[in-house]
């Protein structure tokens, strides 16, 4: 077969399926806390209300603060995140990328790194597609690792001297630094042990401290006392069991399941593929060098430590806050990994080719799965609207009936009916679910692929 037809095809459906995933962001609906977010700017008279109510009762979190507010406040803000989601996302591991193997520029290695950890995360819909999840942890990740590639450019000498670029990035170094240490408890930590271990490592190597790099982490720092210091946090820490034991048994289960998607979705095994698949690409020997591996062994630890400091709201953990925990474990995996390209061209375009058709699969799927979702929740909504402009006193509103995609983040029918609530209690209507309902209108009884299949019929 042709190669470059087969490189041809390959970029094509990359940017295909990149493109219906940018859909699928798009037409994932408002769900859970977004409500939440929506009706408290709503109801705020500017931001300094806004963050006052956020961070003396629910949280500090910098860009979710003003992330939501700038959504909910200007429509086009929200669109907007929801567009570049994915992107963030993708540009993230590029940056990872580019610490780890030194390439300045997209490469058909990259592209199939990328690929695995997109296909093998199981927590895609909750950290990435959903809003709050995303202005939650996505963009906390973006900000730090945006923050620890000032580091890694010193440690390798990769910066450059031009003073004009040295005060433009001493600048960056110190807002991204803040942001880094605000936006969230795990990554805030994590960037603070990586940062502090780079100087460590620079001062050791080149016998020097370089002051912009220093003042970045004091930064980080006083965004993590910022963020300690938020009344909002320990509200909910108030809601939580006081019980040791109860506690520690929780913990220990989380630990231990963290890496296996805490028993969810494919219980970590796409994770565990990546990795074998990982090694086989990029260290076919199977050979670990011991020095590397010590001298990368800091990842690991960034790793568990993200981990950790869950501990103390051990009950509200879930899938999605092992999200940091899987990024910089594969962070490690390549960095002992990377030490032999794969030379063989048409073996990476077919790679390529294999794991873009996953992902158009993937994106194809969760892009008709999210629209049709989208339109559930608009009918939910207008018939709320249509409600409140009657006067009534109460409604009833069928249950989402899709059946998610691995890109798609819904709630099960509890969690849906206290999303209810939190509208009933803003808009001062009693709304509740149609519980009088046929067997095409039970939750998640709707299969999109089916309704493709007979698309004709």
């Amino acid at each position: 077969m042709n190669s470059t037809f087969l490189k041809l095809s390959s970029a094509l459906i990359f940017v295909i399926s990149f493109v219906l995933a940018i859909f699928a962001a798009y037409f994932q609906p408002l769900i859970g806390d977004d409500y939440s977010y929506k009706y408290s700017v709503e109801n705020s008279k500017n931001f300094f209300d806004y963050f006052i109510f956020n961070y003396t009762g629910w949280s500090g979190r910098s860009t979710q603060i003003l992330l939501s507010y700038l959504a909910f406040k200007y429509n086009f803000i929200l669109d907007l995140i929801k567009i570049i989601n994915i992107p963030v996302f993708f540009f993230c591991l590029f940056i990872v990328w580019k610490i780890i193997t030194g390439e300045k520029k997209i490469s058909s290695n990259f592209l199939i790194f990328s690929l695995l950890i997109w296909l093998s995360i199981s927590s895609v819909a909750e950290n990435i597609i959903w809003f709050t999840g995303s202005i939650t942890y996505l963009y906390p990740l973006f900000i730090s690792l945006f923050f620890l590639n000032f580091y890694f450019d010193e440690l390798i000498k990769r910066s450059n001297s031009n003073l004009f670029y040295h005060t433009f990035r001493y600048t960056l170094i110190i807002i991204s630094g803040l942001i880094s240490g605000s936006s969230n408890e795990q990554i805030a930590f994590v960037t603070l042990f990586v940062s502090v271990y780079v100087v460590i490592k620079i001062y050791i190597k080149q016998k020097k401290i370089y002051i912009h790099l220093v003042t970045g982490i004091f930064f980080v720092l006083i965004g993590i006392i910022y963020l300690i210091y938020a009344p909002g946090s320990y509200e909910r820490l108030n809601t939580q069991e006081n019980n040791l034991v109860s506690n520690l048994y929780k913990y220990t289960i989380y630990i231990f399941s963290s890496y296996f998607s805490l028993g969810e979705e494919t219980s970590g095994k796409l994770f565990f593929l990546s990795i074998i698949a990982i090694s086989f690409l990029f260290n076919s020997t199977f050979y670990f060098n011991k020095n590397i591996i010590y001298k990368n062994l800091f990842w690991l630890v960034a790793s568990l430590l993200s981990l950790l400091i869950m501990f103390p709201v051990v009950s509200f953990v879930s899938v999605r806050t092992t999200f940091y925990a899987l990024i910089f474990f594969y962070i490690f995996w390549l960095s002992i990994n990377y030490q032999i390209n794969i030379n063989n061209s048409l073996r990476k375009t077919i790679l390529i080719l294999i794991l873009s058709s996953l992902f158009f699969v993937d994106s194809i799927k969760g892009s008709l799965i999210n629209y049709s979702f989208l339109k559930e929740s608009n009918y939910r909504i207008n018939l709320i609207n249509t409600a409140i402009l009657n006067d009534l006193e109460k409604v009833e509103v069928p249950f989402f009936t899709i059946i998610p995609s691995r890109i798609t983040y819904i709630q099960n029918p509890l969690h849906d009916k206290e999303l209810l609530n939190t509208i009933s209690f803003y808009n001062k209507i009693k709304i509740s679910h149609n519980v009088e309902i046929k067997n095409e209108g039970l939750p998640f009884s709707k299969n999109i692929l089916k309704n493709v299949k007979f698309f004709l019929d």
